[in-house]
């Protein structure tokens, strides 16, 4: 039986002393029991190591996996954060494009919109012509009660341009056009007898004059131009003031409209449409 002593002698030895022990066997100065108690002191240790070395790994594989959360989560707060700065980014850039428009707009509005108010655009005719087919303006002499013939046109071209006033704002413009309008002579035979000869005209007071066989025709008439966007939406429609068609000559017709149009259509528009409209005959008595 091993004392008490000897117990906390054993106790007291470190794991590779109780090895020492062991390896000498009978020349250990712990025989019997005292050498048996020994080896259970070794292998006690031994379990208790080994204990030790599992709870270390347990709480290493825990701290493993606390920082791999950790470091998931601080990459996802860095994505967030990533998205955000972005975000701002490019709200930063959309608001200093802005200004920085609005500034040139502002500094250089005559570069900015110098195209708009110098560029003649094509006017486009609202009937349609065929190559080589006679033009003829869409009224009728019954329409206009008039015993004259309006004139067959030879060509019809146009152009025109938004106009800003030295005086105006940036928010209108006006609407500038240079028409051409080549009209036949007048067919002579269509009209009727009495403009045919010389016949006497009393002018009051007493005075007569001849009045001279014609040989041309006027008619009163307007312009309407139509503008519309590039998907052929109407903006806006506007009507010019009376012109004079005269039969057989080229007509020529430069005119500012009186109506203001909002610059915002003007940059929006994209084709002119003009028609023609036959008020009345000027010659007709």
């Amino acid at each position: 039986m091993i004392s008490d002593e000897t117990k906390r002698m054993i106790d007291a030895l470190s794991m590779e002393e109780l090895r020492l022990e062991i390896e000498k066997a009978n020349r250990s100065r712990f025989q019997g029991d005292n050498y048996a108690y020994i080896k259970t002191r070794l292998a006690i240790l031994k379990e208790q190591e080994q204990t030790t070395r599992r709870q270390q790994d347990v709480t290493q594989t825990e701290e493993q996996i606390a920082l791999a959360r950790k470091a998931n989560q601080i990459a996802k707060d860095a994505n967030s954060l990533s998205k955000w700065a972005i975000t701002f980014s490019a709200l930063s850039t959309l608001i200093a494009l802005v200004a920085l428009f609005s500034a040139l707009n502002r500094l250089f509005p005559p570069f900015l919109e110098s195209r708009m108010y110098s560029d003649w655009k094509p006017l486009v005719y609202d009937h349609p012509i065929s190559e080589g087919k006679k033009i003829s303006l869409p009224f009728s002499v019954e329409e206009l009660r008039s015993d004259l013939p309006i004139p067959d046109i030879k060509r019809i071209s146009g152009e025109a341009k938004f106009i800003k006033e030295d005086h105006a704002t940036n928010d209108f413009v006006r609407l500038g056009y240079k028409i051409l309008i080549d009209a036949a002579a007048v067919d002579l035979s269509k009209v009727p007898e009495k403009y045919r000869k010389e016949k006497p005209v009393d002018i009051g007071g007493g005075v007569t004059i001849t009045q001279l066989p014609i040989v041309s025709v006027t008619h009163e008439i307007r312009f309407t131009f139509i503008l519309k966007d590039k998907d052929g939406f109407e903006l806006l429609k506007s009507k010019g003031e009376p012109e004079d068609l005269e039969s057989g000559k080229a007509n020529m017709y430069q005119r500012i409209l009186s109506d203001r149009v909002s610059s915002s259509i003007a940059r929006r528009t994209s084709k002119i449409v003009f028609g023609i409209s036959v008020e009345k005959c000027v010659t007709c008595q």
